[in-house]
């Protein structure tokens, strides 16, 4: 995403109604990659969420966000908040009752403008941005990026996640890739997550979940 375009109608949303006079501020510090970025994302963060609660600024800095982090600026840190928003559930009594379900609209929509991190040379910002798209919904929006990182992704960590979010987006597909591993795969840590992914999907109990979890201690 060209850098110019990512703040495009910043200065349109009367933050300070919002509670949020400072957000342009802090995405424009952020975007310019200025010395003080990591205290303008600790403060920005204060703004969009803290400990489960989301604010009245962060359904509009979402789409920010997300382009911020589209663009390679501080992608873990963005990204990551990004996931927190997906998984709101109930928000703080302070504010109104669907103010959490508009700050999780706002994220799960960003699903497109996220997509191309999933091929991102940094394993880091695949696993997160795997993670955040775990939280996101509808599943059937999301579920073919994770397929197709499913068949392409080299690395056995990152692996790992994308196992837990087809878990979390579909289950019998999960399940059914659960099984390919811990038929046919020798990697202690996706044959324990595949071993994790058919508990929770509630099958019988055997005896390689257990034996699973042990390769997995024995190897470090």
């Amino acid at each position: 995403m060209d850098r110019t375009d990512i703040l495009t109608g910043v200065d349109d949303i009367p933050w300070h109604s919002l509670e949020a006079g400072e957000v342009p501020h802090l995405l424009r510090s952020i975007a310019d990659g200025r010395s003080n970025a990591t205290a303008s994302l600790q403060e920005l963060d204060q703004y969009l969420w803290n400990q489960g609660t989301v604010y009245p600024a962060t359904p509009r800095a979402v789409p920010f966000v997300a382009r911020l982090a589209a663009a390679g600026i501080e992608t873990p840190w963005l990204v990551s908040i990004l996931g927190w928003i997906a998984r709101t559930e109930e928000n703080s009594q302070f504010y109104p009752a669907d103010l959490g379900r508009a700050a999780r609209d706002s994220a799960w929509a960003q699903v497109s403008v996220l997509a191309p991190l999933l091929a991102d040379p940094d394993a880091e910002v695949r696993a997160i941005t795997l993670w955040t798209f775990a939280a996101c919904r509808p599943a059937e929006q999301v579920l073919p990026h994770v397929r197709e990182r499913w068949t392409a992704e080299p690395d056995r960590a990152v692996r790992a996640v994308i196992l837990l979010a087809l878990a979390a987006l579909d289950a019998d597909l999960a399940a059914s890739r659960a099984e390919e591993i811990l038929t046919n795969s020798a990697d202690s840590r996706l044959r324990l997550i595949a071993a994790a992914v058919h508990v929770e999907a509630d099958q019988p109990w055997q005896d390689r979940y257990a034996q699973a979890a042990v390769s997995w201690t024995a190897d470090g």
